[in-house]
């Protein structure tokens, strides 16, 4: 029969410990890079849902930006037999702007065929400080010009626009017939076009 000493006992018992902190420590690793494993998976899971959740918004945004840019195109789609809106761009105490608005309120057609929408282009007649509407008649003033409307400027008072047959700086006593054309054949609102930022093609004179 084989027996052992201490020292042999002794031996046996640090070779046990060593092998079970072995193993302890091979277990620890293993859990270690099993919670590491998992939390990669949770990243990227959640990365994943995020960008499907971002895709659809994207979509959903393009979509939404599709429909205004559509309700935007109906509204400005010339419609004959609607009112004409005749664009006054004024300044504050502009004789001749008043002396417009009363010749254009006196017409039989006022409030039938067409209104009158005022527009602030100087605050005044007297210093010229640019009004709040200033940035939009040098914008209306540019793009008829361009048209080849000679007489479209912003540097004076008033400034009348008439869907795209009509852009003068003057005063006149002419534009009944402008308001009829543009009601027969529907107004296209060239003013209100430019204020929305849209693109407004205007007929060259």
């Amino acid at each position: 029969m084989k027996t052992y000493n201490i020292a042999e006992e002794k031996e046996l018992i640090m070779e046990a410990k060593s092998k079970s902190t072995s193993l302890k420590g091979v277990i620890a690793c293993l859990i270690i890079i099993i919670v590491l494993l998992t939390a990669i998976a949770g990243i990227l899971l959640f990365k994943g849902n995020c960008n499907v959740k971002c895709a659809k918004e994207e979509k959903t945004e393009t979509t939404d930006k599709k429909d205004e840019q559509v309700e935007d195109n109906k509204k400005d789609e010339t419609v004959a037999g609607e009112k004409v809106k005749v664009y006054i761009f004024e300044a504050g105490g502009c004789p001749y702007c008043k002396m417009q608005v009363e010749y254009l309120e006196g017409l039989d057609s006022y409030n039938k065929k067409f209104e009158i929408v005022m527009k602030e282009l100087y605050v005044d007649h007297i210093e010229w400080a640019e009004g709040k509407d200033y940035a939009l008649g040098k914008k209306v003033a540019e793009a008829f010009t361009t048209a080849g409307f000679t007489n479209a400027s912003y540097y004076g008072t008033p400034f009348v626009v008439i869907s795209d047959l009509y852009a003068s700086t003057t005063y006149s006593e002419s534009l009944e017939s402008y308001i009829n054309k543009a009601y027969e054949q529907g107004d296209k609102d060239i003013v209100s076009c430019l204020e929305k930022g849209n693109d407004c093609p205007i007929t060259a004179k």
